[in-house]
């Protein structure tokens, strides 16, 4: 690849994106294997006890629910041991937060971000023909030629037999065809928010 180790390939990544990035911050690929050491070693003790305390929890837990304990965090209880974390030590509320954020006002934002971040245009098809009606279809298009880059379908409340987590899902890749024309791709996004009721 024509550079000396992992860390001169990615400070040289970085800086094609970013000269600036080499004049102000990191200048050398020592300078970034310098700064993610000094980084590791600050943060690996706050790991250690956060793990720590997600031990604690997970064996209480397991104590009080007579369940068997493998005395290990594993993937699958992090999520579910972080939110006891929040809620027994900092009094966090989900619910009460979602209250400041609706749904609606967040899916334009996050539309509006991407659509800035990425260079393209999205617009809500008035009729989508979809596979329930609560299910939104976008048209994607570049924002500087208007050429038609693909189609995306938001399907975000629940509903009987539907998939019951969140996930995307490719439904047709975008590629050139045979004739030359382009094939646009499409996507679903499917979760599982409420209903606003207000």
């Amino acid at each position: 690849l024509g550079v000396p180790s992992f860390d001169a390939l990615f400070l040289h990544s970085i800086l094609r994106v970013c000269v600036c990035f080499q004049l102000r911050m990191a200048g050398s690929a020592k300078s970034v294997r310098t700064f993610l050491t000094e980084l590791s070693e600050k943060l690996t003790p706050l790991a250690d006890k956060e793990m720590a305390t997600l031990l604690e929890y997970k064996n209480q837990e397991c104590k009080d629910r007579k369940l068997e304990n493998d005395g290990c965090v594993n993937p699958y209880d992090f999520r579910y041991l972080m939110n006891l974390v929040e809620e027994r030590q900092y009094c966090v509320d989900h619910e009460k937060i979602k209250e400041y954020f609706p749904l609606e006002t967040v899916t334009k934002g996050l539309l509006a971000i991407y659509q800035d971040l990425l260079g393209l245009v999205f617009t809500e098809e008035a009729e989508p023909k979809a596979w329930h009606d609560d299910v939104r279809l976008f048209r994607v298009t570049d924002s500087k030629t208007s050429d038609l880059v693909g189609y995306f379908y938001l399907d975000l409340f629940p509903r009987e037999g539907k998939y019951s987590h969140a996930a995307c899902f490719g439904l047709q890749p975008g590629c050139r065809l045979p004739n030359g024309q382009r094939q646009p791709a499409a996507a679903a996004m499917v979760a599982n928010f409420s209903k606003a009721t207000a």
